[in-house]
């Protein structure tokens, strides 16, 4: 495997030089997960320019059952879903918001973005994303050695 790529199981890092630009993002690790107060995205506008939107946690927690209603989904408990309003593309249909990372209002991360839970703009529901805990975050970045 290249020495800037990292994998664990179904999940992987890119590793790139860091851009002069970049900040490091400060993980809010809660073992009850994030709360439900307002959050906060930053979402592009054009390939230069971001703006913050205001999101919130509506999902706490996607601990969920299988069939037999004693046993977990596996690690279901380390997503949890965010409102927000935006649902722009890539030229290649995907998500603009895969790994963004979902603020606090006090600028602490909670988790990043995976996935919109509708595929196209037109699907009904309200626009939901699945995002990945930053304690799971955490625990993955360790595992990959980091």
């Amino acid at each position: 495997m290249p020495p800037w790529l990292l994998r664990k199981s179904h999940f992987c890092f890119l590793r790139t030089a860091l851009h002069s630009s970049c900040e490091v993002i400060d993980l809010f690790e809660s073992e009850h997960g994030p709360d439900t107060r307002s959050t906060f995205m930053f979402v592009p506008q054009s390939r230069t320019i971001t703006r913050k939107m205001s999101t919130f946690v509506t999902v706490e927690s996607l601990e969920s059952y299988l069939i037999d209603e004693t046993v977990l989904a596996a690690n279901s408990a380390n997503y949890f879903m965010v409102s927000c309003s935006y649902f722009e593309k890539t030229e290649d249909g995907i998500n603009r918001l895969t790994a963004a990372p979902v603020f606090t209002m006090t600028g602490r991360t909670v988790g990043i973005v995976l996935q919109d839970c509708r595929h196209r703009r037109s699907d009904p529901g309200a626009e939901m994303k699945v995002a990945l805990k930053a304690t799971h975050l955490r625990a993955l970045m360790m595992l990959l050695g980091h």
